[in-house]
């Protein structure tokens, strides 16, 4: 069963331009490991917590399983997140978090709809 790792991102403003061209880099770094399957980069726009010093986007990853998630975490998260922390330092936050699937629903369309 898949699974999604979310990553969400507070970056200081002065560093966002910077920070974009690098976290596209990045996440295409991280969709090269096995287990990876698509990633998807959001802005979060209606957040009240969203300041003007701020940016915040949330990337969501989706693997093949929880076991190569872990796979992930074990053997390369902490090289792939180490570049990031030696360039911006304290100048943005990432926290993260494991989304397991429980139900998948989709909207019915009724037959004879125009």
């Amino acid at each position: 069963m898949s699974v999604t790792y979310e990553v969400n991102l507070k970056v200081q403003k002065t560093i966002e331009n910077d920070f974009e061209n690098w976290l596209k880099g990045h996440i295409n770094d991280v969709l090269a490991i096995d287990g990876f399957e698509t990633a998807t980069w959001h802005r979060v726009t209606q957040d009240e917590s969203t300041s003007s010093k701020e940016t915040h986007w949330t990337v969501h990853y989706v693997l093949r399983d929880l076991p190569a998630l872990n796979a992930y975490l074990e053997n390369h998260a902490t090289r792939l997140r180490q570049p990031a922390k030696d360039r911006f330092g304290e100048k943005f936050m990432a926290e993260r978090r494991i989304l397991t699937p429980i139900g998948s629903y989709s909207r019915k369309v009724k037959s004879g709809a125009v």
